[in-house]
């Protein structure tokens, strides 16, 4: 796992600022304690009620609860945008290739004993979900909490589980099986560390999941890039929103090259 330092905060104080601004939380305290400050409580629960079934014909909450949902409304915000290049040069710099990337970011919310807490943990791969298997996964907190509750296996042993079960059974297996393959998955997983000043870099195909969070709120960004020189064109996502994951794709990545851009 490669890691690149950067100041989260920035990102993480343009959240909270929102969130003040648009009235979903009382007042500019901490992104950690989001749960006890919300309008509306109900907002930190999981879309629990609300039964999603992918490609494979498995049953499952999305895992997203209202307060994520409101925060997509960043995308149109150029403000944020422009943060949201400067960590892609910034990444560019680092990694030393050019690459496609997700065209928004994703900004997810854990509250700490939300209602459909119980879809955590779900350890998967990305590729398990559709993802490319070029893609490379970037994720960073926007909280400093005691524990990330972002679990993370080695690619060699997430090798062999993806050659010992497919995909498909993975993904089975990482949605139905709480007490024993999950339960198996996170001994043999390793938290990431919980900070302001890191992002993190991981193959698409190292298994990982977050955890039910018991007693802070955990605020996090995640982004998919894929390396221009190994692009393989024509995935699309088993989710809801089915992404194609091209450039200009449906919900997939920009349509231009990081470097296209700079």
């Amino acid at each position: 796992m490669k890691t690149i330092k950067y100041k989260n905060e920035i990102f993480s104080e343009y959240v909270l600022d929102y969130l003040v601004n648009n009235k979903v939380i009382k007042n500019k305290s901490n992104l950690n304690n989001l749960h006890e400050n919300l309008v509306n409580v109900d907002m930190a629960n999981y879309e629990s009620g609300e039964i999603y079934k992918d490609t494979h014909k498995h049953n499952y909450t999305s895992g997203i609860n209202e307060v994520q949902k409101f925060l997509y409304n960043l995308d149109s915000d150029t403000n944020w945008y422009k943060m949201y290049l400067d960590l892609l040069k910034e990444i560019y710099n680092n990694v030393g290739y050019d690459f496609y990337f997700q065209k928004t970011p994703t900004v997810r919310v854990h509250c700490p004993n939300a209602v459909g807490s119980e879809h955590y943990p779900m350890y998967h791969t990305d590729v398990s979900l559709g993802h490319p298997p070029q893609e490379i996964n970037v994720w960073f907190s926007l909280t400093k909490n005691k524990n990330s509750g972002f679990y993370i296996m080695s690619l060699e042993d997430s090798l062999e589980y993806v050659e010992k079960y497919g995909h498909e059974e993975l993904n089975r297996l990482a949605i139905n099986d709480k007490k024993v393959f999950n339960v198996e998955c996170h001994n043999k997983s390793e938290e990431v560390e919980s900070t302001l000043d890191n992002i993190f870099l991981f193959d698409s195909l190292r298994i990982h999941s977050g955890m039910a969070r018991e007693d802070d709120t955990r605020v996090s960004m995640d982004i998919r890039i894929n390396p221009v020189d190994k692009f393989v064109h024509g995935y699309i996502g088993s989710g809801t929103q089915k992404a194609e994951f091209w450039p200009g794709g449906h919900f997939g990545y920009h349509e231009k090259s990081i470097k296209e851009l700079i």
